[in-house]
């Protein structure tokens, strides 16, 4: 029913002479190295590296392109963490992030530390984006300033075949084919052109044209997803009464069948639109959680979807952009035939309430107007 993206694969290419270009060819960057330094044969296919005598450099790439900002910087030093760790590194710490320019470029900088084979190791990342993602230029070396060098070196020479977009210019509204909009929350924005095959892979909607899609990337890699797309599904008129009802009919439209393993729904009616929002069991590292609510005759589910450590705060973003949403039908309300189904399926108790009443006139009236009996007329005269 869906699946979640857990890595990018990237291709690499490192040329043979040292000091010439090292090339990380799906990113579309280049840049100069150091000299001296020969290509890492050891290196992952999805980066371009190189290693002297003391020190190695890394230029990799992470999808979806973000800002140079503190915050982001911070959220980066998850990646210098990881590759320490990779290389066997001890007693990992991140040490200093920031934003800092080199060679006329700003940067999300980080810088870390540890115990590789029982000496001090240092790491320095600095990252730069590009169209619809980030390159990571990183080295290791003995002291700070030796990796430094390394990496400011290469930034110096780096030239991009793909520079990024302008993040600030994409609107802040997203909208289905069908008319349902939301205006995004803040820190969200719609997928650039580049970044939205990666982000559909989060969550395999069957018809993925039919919805609109909002990311919040992270600084390592990841990013948060909100996706609205139609659901085949009438609600009727939803309550305590008939919501199990309306719950197994919505599960059948969104999931496919029962999906028994997936708590029952909460219902909210704050807004005049009934909204069920069901917690889905975890991803991976990720929560997902999806919002449905009527629209005409048929639904629109919400989904969002997000770090499971952070599953409080991408609970409230699913219900302030359900709550904001706009739909075709300004307003909804149940049908006479919904109104009709709901006492008939669910409420006979009702029903009977309303026809008692009648039934006990007609008895009465039936009595009074039917032709008497010999025996009544005697009793009457006796």
């Amino acid at each position: 029913m869906f699946g979640l993206l857990l890595a990018c694969g990237v291709a690499a290419a490192v040329s043979g002479s040292p000091g010439e270009l090292l090339t990380l060819e799906s990113a579309g960057v280049s840049g100069q190295a150091p000299v001296g330094w020969k290509p890492d044969e050891g290196a992952s296919s999805a980066e371009a590296a190189v290693r002297g005598d003391d020190g190695r450099l890394w230029i990799s790439t992470t999808p979806y392109q973000l800002p140079v900002a503190e915050t982001v910087a911070a959220a980066s030093g998850k990646l210098a963490s990881q590759r320490l760790y990779r290389l066997g590194t001890e007693e990992v710490s991140v040490t200093r992030t920031a934003v800092e320019e080199v060679a006329g470029r700003s940067t999300n900088t980080v810088e870390a530390r540890g115990l590789l084979k029982g000496k001090e190791v240092v790491l320095v990342q600095r990252s730069v984006p590009v169209a619809a993602a980030m390159v990571h230029v990183s080295a290791l070396a003995a002291n700070r300033d030796r990796a430094a060098a390394a990496v400011d070196a290469w930034l110096a020479s780096m030239s991009a075949e793909r520079p990024p977009q302008d993040l600030s210019a994409l609107p802040h509204e997203v909208s289905s084919p069908e008319g349902v909009a939301i205006t995004l929350p803040e820190g969200w924005r719609p997928p650039l052109d580049g970044e939205k095959a990666a982000a559909e892979k989060l969550l395999a909607v069957p018809d993925p044209t039919r919805c609109w899609l909002a990311i919040q990337p992270t600084g390592d890699g990841g990013t948060g997803l909100l996706q609205g797309c139609p659901a085949a599904v009438d609600f009727g008129v939803v309550d305590e009464h008939s919501l199990a009802a309306v719950d197994a009919r919505v599960r059948q439209a969104v999931f496919g069948g029962p999906a028994a393993e997936f708590a029952a729904p909460t219902l909210d009616t704050a807004t005049g639109r009934p909204v069920l929002t069901y917690t889905l069991p975890s991803q991976g590292k990720n929560a997902v959680m999806v919002a449905v609510s009527p629209t005409g005759a048929a639904a629109f589910a919400t989904w969002a979807v997000g770090p499971k450590v952070e599953q409080p705060a991408l609970a409230t973003t699913l219900s302030a952009a359900v709550a904001g949403a706009r739909y075709p039908d300004a307003t909804w309300a149940p049908t006479a035939a919904h109104q009709v189904d709901y006492v008939l399926q669910h409420r006979l108790d009702l029903l009977a309430m309303v026809l008692t009443p009648f039934a006990l006139g007609a008895a009465l009236l039936f009595r009074k107007l039917r032709p008497k009996k010999s025996w009544e007329l005697d009793d009457h005269h006796a």
